[in-house]
This record gives C-alpha cells, structure tokens and sequence, in this order.
C-alpha cells in the first residue's frame, strides 16, 4: 500500500501539468486573438482616419529631417493626405451627426401627424357636439309645424289677417327658443353660429301677408338674430322694427319693403338689394353692406357706424343719418341727400375739411364734386348725458346750390299741381282708401343724371301711390313754367287742368331757367 503512494501522486500531478497545459494554450489563444482584433481594428482605424498614404508620407518626412533634406515632393504628399484626411474625417462626422437628425426628422413628423390626427379629432367631436344641439331643435320643429297650423286656422276666421294675442305670444316664444348653434356646410362647421328655423319661421310670417298690426306686436318682441336668410326674398314685405341683427342675408331682396327701425347690427348684407325701401332709424352698425345695391331708398335717422359699404350702389335719402367709420372705397354714389348727417367719432373729425366735403371719404371725382357743389360741414355742440359738451360735425345743404334751388323749385311746382281740382278729387279718393299720392319728377329745367331726370324746360311728374309704383301707376302730369299751363297724361289722352293762377306770383325765375 506505501508502494504505490507516490505512483498515484504522480499520476496526479502529470494531471494537473496537462490542465495546466491546456488552460495556459486557452489563455494565449484568446490572446492571440485579442491581438489580431486588436491589429485589425488598430488597422481599420488608421486606414480610416489617417490612412496609409498619409502614414508612408510621415515615415518618409521622418527620414528626411535628420539630413535636413525634405524634398518639396514629401512635404506636398504630406500635405494634400493631410488635407484629404482632415476632409474625409469631416464627412464622416457629419455623416454621424446627420444619423440622430434624421431620428429627430422622423420623430417630428410622427408627432406631427398625431397632432392632426388630434385636431381633426377635436373638430369632430365638436361637430358632434353642435349636431346634437342641432337634433334637439327637432322637437321645436314639430312646435313650429302647430302653431303654422293654428295661424292658417285662424287666417280662414279672420277676413283681415290678424292673429290673436296668444298666437302672436306662442311665436314670440318660439322664435327665442330656436336658438343659434353651427351647423356643417359642405362638411365644415360654420364659423359663426346661425339659426335657420328662425330664417324659416320669419319667411313663413311675411308669406302669411298678415294685417300690419299683428306684425307690429310680432315684430315687437320676437327675435330674428342669427338668422339664416340667404338670398331670401322678403319684397313689399312690412318688417317695421325686425330684430335681425347678426343675421346671414347675403343676397337677399328687400325691393318696397318697410324696414323701418329695424335692427341689423353687424349683418352679413354682401350683394343683397334694398330698391325703394322704407329704412328710417335703421341700425346697420357694424353691418357688412359690400356689393350691395341701395336704389332710391328713404334712410333718414339711420344709424350706420362702421358699415362696410364698399363697392356698393348707393342712392336716396340719408337725411340726418349718422355716418362714423363707414367705409367707402370703390362706391358708386347716385342721388344723395345727406343733409343733417352727423360725424361724432373724434378720429374722423380730425380729418374733416370744411372746403372739402369728401375729404374724410375715398371717393370719385364726380361723387366728390356734388358733394362740394351742395353741401358743407358745420360744427355743433351737443350735450351728454352727462351734462359735459362736446362737438360733432353735421352736413348742411348751401343755399345757393342746385340741389337747393331745385327742390325749392319743385315744391312751389307740387303746390301749384296740388291746388288743380282733378289732383284734389284723385287725392280725396285715395284718402278714403288710407292712400296718398306722391309726384317723383320725371323732367325739369335743372335735370340731374343721379337722380334719373331729364333736363327739359317743363317740370314732368310720376303720379305714384305707396302701394303701386308703376310707370302708368296714375298717370302723368305737366307744368309749363314759360307757357304756365298744366296738363294731365292719362293712357294716350292729354286733358288740360285748371289752377291757381296766384301760386306763380311766389314762383322763383330760376325755376323757368
């Protein structure tokens, strides 16, 4: 048993020499591959950024400097590797730095879309939102449907078309109960919130042609704001003192409708058409008014602040109206008798210039002219609630103009026309039907290309009534100022009236000019 102790040592020790063996090859293998990786990237790495040329162009440089001979050939090599060195590293660089912007570029536009994806989102529960504020209105309208069917009910009792006082307090109800929200139009929310059952509901009233009183109480306290009227037709329709403010009625029609002391603060009017109407005290403040067409129309007392009348046709009576911060580029300018008209805004007024009318306005040289012709600015002072004064400008009309001289001349003409037996007898007649009758001037000595009459030596008149303006309405008469006789044109026949002669001692001679 002692014997073959140290045999087994031995045997144990050639063991461990041979693991060591193997473990110390393990070691210099992974060495030696340490130090070729090594070399490689070592290799890689100078082949990239300084490369073998600019390597061998040193080594040379550095063989040259002990004899103090370096050829211009080394230095050059060494330079342009240099310079391609420097370059290539450059571009490497930026190629690097672009790697992360480009990762930024990529991430933005994700998030950008996101953002869209978000907004577009958004609009869509908003459009869902104002179309379930639209549905709920659908109740309203089955209410509607009944009180239309209550009115025509009580049309057929009423020989006069009028409505009781609960009817007329039902549709006052309702028309504050359709209230304004947006609505999608061409698959896009409105931006401004209109109502068009009140539009229908306002359209159903005036087709109705009911009695000027039930109207009046209508009108009264039954609200028409944001209403969507679009190119609704409302002539010789009687809408004294509607409230319409905010509402949509480009190119609507209002030809011999009385619009009196209605309300249309900031309305969108674009191209809509006011011929002959009846607009005393309107309120069109802030009102958008462009492209519109106002003939011959009667807007004394209106109130216009901040109008936008661009490229409009504009014509009639705007007698003590007040104009402050309208605009009026590109208009075209008719007849106007703007006499009375206030300026009150303290900006406008420091562009006022008494010898220039239009001096405060961007308008044409003829429109300019007329103005200057007859009219002027004068400054007044009036007093505050406050009891404090202040000043304002108002247009007066020159005494001497032909605007003057000529409406002085036609009044004495209608005096002398109204004291003929055959006028008296046609207004009498008229009176028993609640009518009057009214002289537009056809011809005259003065003639006026605004106002449509022809420059001839006799006064040639329009006989109209309010409810027909027709050209044979009536019929036609004539004044002869030279020859004083007056005669009446009536379907082709010509009958001569007799008058007071007396009136043409009060008549002015340049009135027969």
């Amino acid at each position: 048993m002692e014997s073959n102790h140290p045999k087994d040592e031995y045997h144990q020790i050639i063991k461990e020499n041979l693991k060591l063996k193997a473990e110390l090859q393990l070691l210099k293998g992974k060495e030696k591959a340490s130090s070729i990786f090594s070399r490689i990237a070592s290799k890689f790495t100078t082949n990239v950024f300084i490369g073998k040329g600019l390597k061998r162009s040193v080594l040379r440089l550095f063989e040259e400097l002990p004899d103090g001979k370096v050829s211009k050939v080394t230095l050059a090599d060494v330079s342009t590797h240099l310079v391609w060195r420097l370059t290539r590293v450059g571009i490497f660089t930026l190629m690097l730095a672009f790697i992360p912007l480009c990762l930024l570029s990529i991430q933005t536009y994700i998030l950008n879309t996101q953002n869209q994806l978000l907004a577009a989102q958004n609009d869509r529960l908003d459009q869902q939102i104002n179309l379930e504020e639209g549905s709920r209105r659908s109740s309203l309208i089955f209410l509607m449907s009944n009180i239309m069917d209550k009115m025509g009910d009580e049309l057929k009792a009423s020989p006069k078309n009028i409505l009781s006082d609960a009817l007329i307090g039902r549709i006052v109800s309702l028309s504050q109960a359709l209230r304004p929200y947006r609505y999608l139009e061409n698959d896009v929310l409105i931006k401004q919130p209109l109502s068009p059952e009140r539009g229908q509901l306002l359209i159903s009233l005036t087709n109705s042609h009911l009695h000027e009183s039930t109207y009046e109480k209508l009108f009264s306290k039954a609200d028409f704001s944001y209403a969507d009227l679009k190119n609704a037709k409302f002539d010789e329709d009687y809408m004294e003192g509607v409230e319409l403010s905010f509402a949509n009625l480009q190119g609507a029609s209002f030809r011999n409708t009385d619009l009196e002391y209605a309300n249309l603060i900031g309305a969108n009017l674009q191209g809509a058409k006011f011929e002959e109407t009846y607009m005393n005290g309107i309120n069109f403040s802030d009102a958008d008014l462009r492209n519109s067409l106002m003939a011959n129309v009667k807007m004394t007392y209106a109130t216009l602040k901040n109008t936008d009348l661009r490229y409009s046709e504009v014509s009639g009576d705007f007698r003590y109206a007040i104009f402050d911060g309208i605009r009026l580029d590109s208009i075209k300018m008719g007849f106007l008798d703007i006499e009375g008209v206030e300026i009150r805004d303290s900006k406008l007024m420091s562009f006022v210039d008494t010898n220039d009318v239009a001096s405060i306005y961007t308008l044409p040289k003829a429109n300019k002219d007329y103005l200057n012709e007859n009219f002027k600015w004068q400054k007044r002072a009036i007093q505050k609630e406050d009891m404090s004064i202040s000043s304002h400008y108002v247009l007066t009309r020159k005494k001497a103009s032909t605007l003057s001289t000529m409406d002085n001349c036609l009044k004495k003409v209608v005096e002398i026309i109204k004291s003929a037996n055959r006028v008296q007898q046609i207004e009498r007649e008229l009176m028993q039907k609640k009518e009057s009758i009214a002289f537009i001037p056809e011809a005259n000595p003065f003639g006026d290309d605004n106002l449509n009459i022809t420059l001839d030596s006799v006064y040639l008149f329009r006989m109209i009534t309010e409810a027909v303006n027709t050209p044979l309405a009536i019929g036609w008469i004539e004044f002869n100022p030279i020859q004083q006789t007056l005669k009446e044109f009536d379907l082709g026949d010509t009958t001569y009236l007799n008058f007071n002669k007396s009136l043409l001692n009060s008549l002015p001679l340049e009135c027969s000019k």
